[in-house]
């Protein structure tokens, strides 16, 4: 990239060099430029960094999981804890986890027993998620003729 902008390409025209969507061209320009201009060696740790990081790690303590496993016995649904976890006075304030959060928390738990009966409690029962953009395989018109086929 260094070498490019020295040449003179914009970045628009070293995205469409290198079949990038532009906006990630420019996303890595200004993420990694200093004063206006692009250090490589910058980017590179940079990039090195982030990725030893890694991602975040679920920030659920002892005290708020007790309560999240509780109200999931007694059938609320991830949502209604999202909401009703502001609301609890004996609760820190700064404990307030999204609906996402918890969902993903029971998901990610070993296989053993409370896994499973927690998944049981949940309302959706772990339905598997389609992914987006999937085509529907069955289709609820089958065997019908085309426009083509039809008669004039």
């Amino acid at each position: 990239m260094l070498e490019s902008r020295k040449e003179g390409f914009s970045a628009r025209k070293f995205a469409e060099l290198i079949k990038r969507h532009p906006s990630t061209i420019y996303r890595e320009l200004k993420r990694n430029s200093i004063n206006d201009v692009y250090q490589a060696r910058y980017a590179s740790d940079n990039t090195f960094a982030r990725r030893r990081r890694g991602h975040r790690k679920l920030k659920i303590d002892s005290i708020l999981w007790k309560f999240i496993v509780e109200a999931i016995r007694c059938l609320w649904s991830p949502q209604q804890i999202a909401k009703r976890l502001k609301t609890f006075p004996d609760l820190d304030q700064t404990m307030n986890v999204s609906h996402t959060t918890i969902y993903s928390t029971i998901r990610a738990l070993p296989k053993g027993e409370l896994k499973k009966d927690l998944l049981s409690c949940l309302r959706h029962e772990n339905k598997k998620r389609k992914a987006n953009g999937e085509p529907k395989k069955d289709s609820i018109l089958q065997d019908i003729k085309t426009i083509h086929e039809r008669p004039a």
